[in-house]
């Protein structure tokens, strides 16, 4: 699903990708006509899973976009990331939400990326995604790499503001932080959620879950 414009609200989505292509596109074709951008759009209570084979191809891929918010959400078992902000997502703002199981496809991928790119290649200019902040979710169980990380190649505007707070990480094979300097991270929590099932796919939490009052409402 491509979207395309301003102040779109999804409430109450799911997109099963059947192993193929992205779940949503926002904003693809922005740095070249600006009326493709995705500004102020909202994605509540959406459930998507199972898009894409590859590390391309993502549960949500935030290309130009600006506030875009993503609330009590399930972003699971994609091929690629769970959400790809890359190359020119500014302020967005994701809460409350699962990102469990993602970079299940060939090619390098995590649960969750901030990146940029330097100009000359896909893009004509140079873009950075900022002031993207992730707070109250559970970022698990990626299947490969980290659950968060980020890519801002020499040449693209370097990373401001991006941040992954108060949530719950754990499970990566790597690790839950790549370590680099395109965000920032406090008061998380390396601690299992203790889902229901996660196997189903039933991400409400346990009885004494470390994590209780985090992920969806």
């Amino acid at each position: 699903m491509e979207i395309h414009g301003d102040n779109l609200s999804l409430l109450g989505l799911e997109v099963n990708g059947g192993g193929t292509k992205n779940c949503i596109l926002l904003g693809n074709g922005g740095e070249s006509n600006a009326a493709l951008a995705a500004n102020d759009d909202t994605l509540d209570h959406v459930r998507l899973h199972d898009c894409g084979n590859d590390s391309h191809e993502h549960g949500v891929y935030a290309e130009f976009t600006a506030r875009l918010h993503i609330v009590d959400s399930y972003l699971y078992a994609n091929g690629g990331y769970g959400i790809q902000f890359y190359p020119s997502a500014q302020n967005s703002l994701v809460d409350y939400t699962v990102i469990d199981g993602n970079a299940r496809g060939s090619g390098w991928s995590s649960n969750l990326a901030f990146a940029g790119e330097a100009a000359g290649g896909e893009y004509l200019l140079p873009h950075g995604s900022r002031y993207n902040v992730i707070r109250y979710s559970l970022i698990t169980f990626s299947t490969q790499n980290y659950n968060v990380e980020s890519y801002f190649p020499s040449g693209s505007l370097p990373p401001v503001g991006n941040e992954v707070a108060f949530s719950c990480l754990v499970g990566a094979p790597s690790g839950n932080f790549d370590g680099s300097n395109g965000y920032t991270q406090h008061d998380n929590r390396a601690v299992d959620p203790l889902y229901t099932n996660r196997s189903a796919h039933d991400y409400r939490l346990l009885a004494g879950s470390p994590c209780a009052g985090w992920g969806p409402r």
